[in-house]
């Protein structure tokens, strides 16, 4: 859960997420997020990682 006031950057953050789960966003632009993000919380950049591991398995209906 991301709490905070309004105008700093909560439904950005939100918009960066789904991008990156769309796989929208380069792999160039993924580094330099995980390492942006990895500067400013640990956490984030963790959710970022398992985000791209989820990605990477193929599933079959």
């Amino acid at each position: 859960m991301i709490v905070g006031p309004y105008g700093t950057g909560k439904s950005y953050l939100g918009t960066i997420f789904a991008n990156i789960a769309a796989k929208s966003v380069n792999t160039a632009t993924k580094q330099h997020l995980h390492k942006k993000f990895g500067e400013v919380d640990e956490e984030l950049e963790h959710i970022l990682e398992t985000l791209e591991e989820a990605q990477s398995i193929k599933c079959f209906l």
